[in-house]
């Protein structure tokens, strides 16, 4: 990402520089940017540029879920069962262990549709 990017991503999210504390811009590994906010951006992150909101309780984070969620990572792992619910209800598609979005088993739903069942004509045979 070049330096023109990074301005115009501090740009889009209210700020001229970058820096530490609860709202700054900061840099990853292969151009990787974090976004730290007290309240979501205004603009939808790309790329590989993510917004994290500093929140009191996992209540408040429920309220920015809707469909267009398509994947919440969650830790610990005891939670993830408690939260589900509550996650589909908002509009979630999938909910995994922290770190493992990218994991994808073949033949699972992806954006709440099946997809490779599409790919197949289904026959039922039946004796009755």
């Amino acid at each position: 990402m070049s330096v023109i990017d990074k301005e115009v991503i501090a740009q889009q999210a209210g700020r001229r520089t970058t820096g530490s504390g609860p709202q700054s811009l900061s840099a990853g590994i292969d151009g990787i940017w974090v976004l730290l906010t007290d309240e979501p951006v205004p603009f939808h992150p790309t790329n590989k540029t993510a917004n994290v909101v500093h929140l009191k309780s996992l209540d408040q984070a429920i309220r920015h879920v809707n469909v267009a969620t398509q994947t919440v990572g969650v830790y610990p792992e005891t939670v993830k069962a408690t939260l589900r619910d509550r996650l589909a209800n908002a509009g979630a598609q999938r909910v995994v262990r922290l770190g493992s979005a990218s994991k994808h088993v073949m033949g699972s739903p992806h954006d709440a549709m099946f997809p490779l069942q599409r790919m197949v004509h289904w026959m039922s045979q039946e004796n009755a």
